[in-house]
């Protein structure tokens, strides 16, 4: 820690000999911008390449997935297939109507007098 703090310190000195205090902070402003900058393309490239290895993941999930899909898909036969588009996809299509129920009798009210 200390090691880079005198090395800052040193070339900062060096600077102001050489430059002049008034350049010298502008070059230090340019610099620690300079800096910045660097920074902020480092943490957008980690950030590009995390989210390109997410990517990567995913694409093998699925891929999996489609292989899972595929075998699973072989291992019905064609009867097996219509059975369940027939009664599991579109079993209202199949269902024998019911016929309506019958209606009630009319209730008559007789009225008795006490």
């Amino acid at each position: 820690m200390f090691e880079g703090a005198f090395e800052l310190l040193f070339l900062a000195l060096i600077g102001v000999i050489l430059l002049g205090p008034e350049q010298t902070a502008k070059m230090a402003y340019k610099l620690g911008r300079w800096v910045r900058e660097v920074q902020k393309m480092s943490r957008d490239f980690t950030s590009e390449l995390t989210r390109e290895a997410d990517l990567e993941d995913i694409r093998k999930e699925t891929k999996k997935i489609e292989q899972t899909i595929v075998s699973t898909g072989k291992e019905f036969n064609a009867d097996e297939m219509k059975n369940y588009h027939t009664n599991i996809v579109h079993p209202e299509d199949h269902i024998a109507p019911t016929e309506p129920p019958p209606s009630l009798p009319a209730e008559t009210h007789e009225h008795t007098s006490a």
